[in-house]
């Protein structure tokens, strides 16, 4: 797995697992309502991943997040060889594609939103 694939699946999973708690230790609050500007940056993407990959680590030096950064680069489990399944765009391609990403910022969002309420 390419490196630039490998972070952008770390924060995919960083995303889905920090959302299931009331207070995160990587994401600080604000965080989650900003991720909407990363969901914008991603349209100028093409699927490519180094690109998702570039605009990620942007959003976080953008914003600050080093403890995001430093989990990116800590986290080493691969979430598809935990078995964790992520949305594909299509049958035919295993990659991480920008849908899959916007996808879940998207359930994150979600789901932190319930865990306030």
């Amino acid at each position: 797995m390419l490196e630039n694939e490998r972070i952008v699946r770390q924060f995919i999973r960083i995303l889905k697992e920090e959302s299931k708690k009331s207070e995160s230790s990587i994401f600080p609050e604000g965080a989650w309502q900003k991720l909407d500007d990363l969901k914008g940056s991603l349209a100028g993407t093409n699927d490519d991943i180094e690109a998702i990959e570039s605009e990620i680590v942007s959003w976080c030096k953008k914003n600050q997040y080093k403890t995001v950064l430093e989990a990116l680069i800590s986290f080493r489990r691969d979430p598809i060889e935990d078995g964790e399944e992520f949305p594909e765009p299509d049958n035919t391609d295993s990659s991480i594609k920008t849908v899959s990403l916007r996808s879940a910022i998207e359930d994150a969002q979600e789901r932190r939103q319930k865990k306030k309420e």
